[in-house]
């Protein structure tokens, strides 16, 4: 379990992000899904774990996640263990996932996010072929 950081939120999941779930966190640009998502990494390095971060929008920013690290007072060294891939169209996307196999320890994916290159390069493909 990886708690949110948000207690109250963590109350209504049950104590936080479940392990071996898929959580998906979604709502409106702007609304601080990633800045959550940031947290819950932060939370699961706390736990020596071991985290994957693909990347689909270009909007990764590790100096935000570096900041948290360090308002926690925590070793930055635990930055190393999170892997980030800057993802470019879904074969990547996909292939990233086998990622997953190699990587020992792991105990968070956060893909950001899952849904808009797929919408791109579909929608894309729909236009082209009508």
């Amino acid at each position: 379990m990886i708690a949110t950081g948000i207690q109250k939120l963590d109350e209504l999941l049950g104590g936080g992000i479940r392990d071996s779930i898929i959580t998906d966190i979604f709502g409106p640009n702007g609304t601080g899904k990633t800045q959550l998502t940031l947290q819950i990494c932060v939370n699961a390095l706390t736990n020596n774990g071991v985290i994957l971060y693909q990347d689909t929008t270009g909007g990764f920013r590790p100096e935000r996640l570096l900041e948290r690290v360090k308002a926690k007072n925590m070793d930055q060294k635990l930055l190393d263990r999170v892997t980030v891939g800057r993802i470019t169209n879904t074969a990547e996307q996909i292939n990233y996932i086998d990622k997953i196999l190699e990587i020992n320890n792991i105990c968070l994916v956060v893909i950001d996010n899952v849904t808009d290159l797929f919408s791109f390069e579909y929608s894309r493909k729909l236009l082209i072929h009508n």
